[in-house]
Parts: structure tokens; sequence; C-alpha cells
């Protein structure tokens, strides 16, 4: 299921750079690892689905984000899948990424970091 090609890529990264949903969907439910790097690139499923210029590229993307997938990381050539989606005119995909990782943002700000129960008075 994660095994790379010859060129080090991953079922799930093909799928994303042909930008089939269909494909991508069935290796989400079967545990495709949405984190695997192609190790020449540095590249992610959400770098190589923010180059993919077909349509369907946008429910590539849309899979990926729901299945747990954070399009933050960068690749060797330091950018990220939104600057990726961008570079490539990419305007739908470019601004998905970017609501999911502001929506990310805004949930960790809202969200109990592990306090002490401690109040300011010393007591629990």
């Amino acid at each position: 299921m994660n095994d790379t090609d010859s060129a080090g890529l991953t079922p799930l990264h093909k799928a994303c750079e042909q930008g089939f949903p269909m494909i991508v969907d069935v290796l989400l439910r079967h545990q495709a690892d949405i984190t695997a790097v192609h190790i020449p690139t540095g590249d992610t499923a959400f770098h190589i689905v923010a180059r993919c210029k077909r349509k369907s590229a946008l429910e590539c993307a849309q899979l990926l984000l729901r299945a747990g997938g954070v399009p933050s990381d960068a690749n060797k050539l330091k950018k990220t899948p939104v600057e990726e989606a961008d570079e490539a005119e990419n305007p739908e995909i470019r601004d998905l990424l970017r609501e999911a990782l502001n929506r990310k943002k805004v949930h960790q700000k809202r969200s109990p970091r592990h306090r002490s129960r401690r109040t300011k008075w010393g007591t629990n």
C-alpha cells in the first residue's frame, strides 16, 4: 500500500499527481500513509496535488484534508503546499489549503493546553 515505485512515489502520490479522487479515496480508506514523503523532493501528497492541473485535483485535496492530513510541511525547496498551489496557479486548491491551515490555528488557540489545575492562589 505504501511501497514506492522506482521514482520514489507511493500509490497515493501517483493518484494525487493524476487527479484521481476515486483512487485517492480507496487508498485512504485502506490506510495509505498520508504523511509519506517523496525522498528526492520532500514532497507530500499535498505538494503533489497542489501542482495538479486537473479539476478533479480539488476533490483529491479535500479527501486528503478529510483524512486528517495537514498541509503545512515544507518540501526540500522550502515550499509549502499552499505556495506550490499558488505557483501552479491553482487558486481553488491554494484557498482550500490556506483555509484548512487557518482553521487548525484557530482550533489550537481555542483548545486548552496542558495546564496545571492550580488556580492563581495555588490550590486545586
